[in-house]
Order: structure tokens, then C-alpha cells, then sequence
């Protein structure tokens, strides 16, 4: 277990799923991703298959038409062609100023008298009444350009969270960032994974073990001698992103 030191969360959640996920009896492989053949599912990215520069083993979970979580095994090919993103779990020293970010969080405004010293709310002096404002209880901060959200997520446990677009301002004592025009202080639950998104190359695929996958379903599949592959679907994908084993707590946010 190379790699366990580097997920000292995630990595229990993960061994349970895939080893649940692994029962054959579990798998719907007649299921390809969704009802139109479309595949946009996550899970464990496989080995390369035998004699195939491009295909993998994927097995990976999705949401069927009736909004249910399935599992299935399938084939993915993963080209040139295919836009490939790696996430990358940070601490919020990490950030860089002017960098896009999206959060879910409930924005918070309150009048004070003498706010924080140099806070969210600007700088209030003694006496003197200002406005206070905050980013609260962030459940998830995601930083990269055109970053994609499961925009209908709601938390049960609060309804007054949601998806805030704003932009790093800075990061050297807490996160502030600017919001409708205005600088916000913002707190993050501890549980809370910080994810920067960047576009990679291709050769990052070779070390990735976790992906989400954006695909079509394919008549191309890799020629292998296991009768058990032939009832597994074979995926075009579109766009691969690698996820960061630590954030996958985050995923209903991440995708639908």
C-alpha cells in the first residue's frame, strides 16, 4: 500500500465502496452510464487493457434516470483527444490571488458597531457602525477556470447554502474573497476539502487511480480472451478528471 500515508481520510471510505463495489452480483453491466448511452459516472480507474495503448478497465458508479445509485464495469478509452483535468487538494495557503473560486456556502451580511479590524466588512472604526460579511460554513471550495458543480445539490441539513461564484483576494490570515463587488471573510467546515482544478496532459493518466468520466458510448471496444468482458460497455470519453482521493466525500456536490 505505496500510497496510504497520502489518504489518511478518504482511503477507509474508499475500501469500503470498492470492495462492495466489487461483488460481480452488484454490477448492472448491461447498464452503460445512463438511459441514452452516455457514460458520466466516477469511480476506480483500472489497468490498461492487454494489448491496447488507450482502453481501461473502468469500474465506476452513476445515477440512473430515477435518480438511484447503480455501479457497473465497462471499457474506456482514454486518447489524445480526451480533455483531461487533475483536482488537486490544497490548504488555503495554497491559494493564488485573483484566482476563481466557487463555494458552497451561505453568504452572510450583518451590521456591527467597530467590525473586525481589517475584515470582511471593511474597516469599521470604533463607534462608528459598518457592515460585517461572510462566507459561512463552506462545504466544499473548488478554484479553476470554468469548474462544473452539480448545480441542483441541496443540503438537507441546511437549506441556505449554495453555489457562490467569487474571486481570491487573499489568503495569508483566513480566506477573504471578493462577492457581488464586496470583500467576504469566509469559514470553511474542517471537513471541508479545498480543490484546485487544472488542465494536464495526457502521461498524467498513467499514475491516476480515481476519475470521473464524461463519455459516449462506442462500437469500438479492445479484443480480450475473458468472456465476462463481452457483456461490459465500451466508452468514448470526452473529458476524464482526476480526482484527489481525499475529496471524495465532496462528490454529490461535484456531480449530479
Amino acid at each position: 500500500m505505496k500510497n496510504s500515508s497520502r489518504l489518511p481520510a478518504g482511503g477507509l471510505v474508499l475500501a469500503f465502496l470498492f470492495a462492495f463495489a466489487c461483488v460481480p452480483d452488484l454490477f448492472a453491466q448491461k447498464d452503460e452510464g445512463e438511459a441514452d448511452g452516455n457514460l458520466n459516472g466516477w469511480g476506480k480507474l483500472g489497468k490498461n487493457v492487454s494489448g491496447s495503448e488507450s482502453f481501461y478497465d473502468f469500474s465506476y458508479f452513476f445515477k440512473d434516470e430515477r435518480g438511484r445509485k447503480r455501479s457497473a464495469k465497462a471499457f474506456v478509452q482514454i486518447s489524445e483527444k480526451t480533455t483531461l483535468y487533475l483536482d488537486r487538494v490544497v490548504r488555503i495557503p495554497d491559494h493564488k490571488q485573483r484566482a476563481k473560486a466557487r463555494m458552497f456556502a451561505r453568504a452572510v451580511e450583518q451590521e456591527v458597531r467597530g467590525g473586525p479590524p481589517g475584515g470582511g466588512g471593511g474597516n469599521v472604526g470604533q463607534g462608528r457602525t459598518g457592515t460585517d460579511r461572510q462566507i459561512q460554513n463552506a462545504q466544499l471550495v473548488i478554484l479553476g477556470a470554468g469548474v462544473e458543480v452539480n448545480e441542483s445539490y441541496e443540503d438537507k441539513k441546511d437549506k441556505h447554502l449554495k453555489w457562490l461564484d467569487a474571486t481570491v483576494e487573499s489568503s495569508n490570515a483566513g480566506l477573504s474573497v471578493s462577492y457581488k463587488g464586496n470583500t467576504y471573510r469566509v469559514t470553511i467546515d474542517r471537513k471541508a476539502p479545498i480543490i484546485v482544478r487544472t488542465k494536464v496532459e495526457p502521461k498524467f493518466i498513467k499514475k491516476a487511480r480515481y476519475i470521473h468520466v464524461l463519455g459516449a458510448s462506442s462500437a469500438t471496444r479492445p479484443k480480450t480472451k475473458s468472456r465476462s468482458d463481452a457483456a461490459k460497455a465500451s466508452f468514448d470519453s470526452e473529458r476524464v478528471i482526476i480526482l484527489d482521493a481525499r475529496s471524495i466525500r465532496a462528490i454529490p456536490l461535484i456531480f449530479k
